[in-house]
């Protein structure tokens, strides 16, 4: 999915779950070709919840 260099980059830099979620992210946003966020939160396969700071 990701050239080589990249993923050793971001490996680098994120966590093996945020890693994995920008994957998973990557491939929702090249099969459905769709990029509302409303789209891809109804098939991310974890749920999505709100982040409170």
């Amino acid at each position: 999915m990701l050239p080589p260099f990249y993923q050793t980059l971001l490996r680098q830099h994120l966590s093996e779950s945020q890693y994995l979620t920008l994957e998973l992210l990557l491939l929702l946003i090249q099969t459905h070709r769709c990029v509302t966020l409303s789209k891809l939160a109804s098939v991310f396969p974890q749920p999505i919840q709100k982040k409170v700071a």
